[in-house]
């Protein structure tokens, strides 16, 4: 992982989005914080899906 001043980031991964803090808005018994994009990245690869607690690949037409 490398490490941003927003936080860390996995490496080789295809996208990543850093954010600073904008907004917070209390939900109850939960709190829905809302950011800034200050910078992002993407590069083309083979995606891979995470769902239903397993990993697998994500087929494209």
């Amino acid at each position: 992982m490398g490490k941003t001043d927003y936080g860390h980031r996995i490496k080789h991964s295809l996208a990543y989005i850093e954010c600073e803090p904008w907004a917070e808005y209390d939900g109850g018994d939960h709190v829905l914080f809302l950011g800034k994009v200050i910078n992002f990245n993407y590069e083309n690869g083979e995606p891979l899906g995470y769902y239903g607690g397993k990993f697998s690949k994500i087929v494209q037409d």
